[in-house]
């Protein structure tokens, strides 16, 4: 696959992402589509920031994939023909099934959180968890994939549980962390000939970084349940329909260290590091150079 093709994708993700926000952003705010007030808002004067950034990167990830795809099959020289192109086009199609399917569980309780709704008892380990159901049944509609599929639903809702936590933490972790790991997941993935689901990490990084510009401290929109309920399918979903295990442990390893500190101390990494007083820039830079460091890790 040609490079310009990949930066091409992947710019095109971060520039139609972007500039949606310019659109998005005071659209989400005049509809009043804000995060719950804090307990101590008053107190720290910190104003309340519209959710579902999320949907920023699925429309940039969207927009990047059908211009790379459609460069792809001009210049790239796919073979559709070939079995091994059909098959990266249904496991394409199944993480976009499933990605989609969490964005929407995403959205209801960003939703039902905004419009304090919640009292309806439902749940959003629930509601994830029926998410998860569906896309087992779809997965295992289309083909012989058994205990894989159960372990691939499994430990996804566990990654997803992790990087939610983390994205109430800093503004701009999240995404910095994911972007990192996305680019470093489509290095393996240009090397085994898998260029369908290298591009969609691709624009999916790319996607991620056009974000950057609203979601970054002080936040101007936060990811809430959308966008963490997104990323916590992509980045699993790739490494196990891809069987990169030692990439998603590798991944997760950023998370799990964040949430490490909470069995003694009952808070995360980054809430000591806030307490702290410690720069967000200074958190961001942690997290993604980890990030970054278990990519190259996983690389060797």
């Amino acid at each position: 696959m040609p490079v310009w093709l990949q930066l091409t994708a992947a710019l095109s993700a971060a520039v139609a992402s972007g500039v949606m926000g310019i659109a998005f952003v005071p659209f989400l705010r005049k509809l009043q589509m804000f995060e719950p007030k804090q307990e101590n808002a008053e107190q720290t004067g910190e104003q309340r920031k519209p959710l579902m950034c999320g949907l920023l990167i699925l429309f940039g990830m969207l927009f990047g994939m059908v211009l790379g795809f459609t460069l792809y099959r001009e210049f790239g020289n796919a073979d559709r023909t070939s079995a091994d192109y059909a098959e990266q086009m249904e496991l394409l199609r199944l993480m976009l099934i499933h990605g989609s399917l969490s964005v929407l569980g995403g959205l209801i309780i960003d939703w039902m959180v905004i419009r304090g709704r919640l009292r309806y008892r439902i749940r959003p380990v629930l509601l994830m968890g029926a998410v998860f159901l569906v896309t087992l049944a779809l997965l295992l509609w289309q083909g012989n994939r058994g205990f894989f599929l159960i372990s691939a639903s499994v430990l996804a809702a566990v990654c997803w549980q992790l990087i939610r936590s983390t994205e109430k933490e800093t503004d701009g972790v999240t995404l910095s962390v994911n972007a990192v790991q996305l680019l470093t997941l489509t290095v393996p993935l240009l090397h085994d000939g898998q260029y369908a689901i290298a591009l969609f990490t691709l624009t999916t990084a790319g996607a991620c970084w056009g974000s950057m510009i609203w979601n970054l401290h002080p936040a101007k929109c936060r990811l809430g349940e959308t966008g963490s309920c997104l990323f916590g399918s992509i980045v699993p979903m790739v490494c196990i329909m891809e069987g990169y295990w030692k990439a998603l442990a590798l991944c997760m390893a950023v998370y799990v260290l964040n949430a490490l500190p909470y069995l003694r101390y009952r808070s995360t990494l980054l809430t000591i590091l806030k307490q702290n007083k410690t720069a967000a820039w200074k958190q961001i830079t942690l997290f993604a150079g980890l990030a970054l460091f278990c990519g190259i890790m996983q690389l060797l």
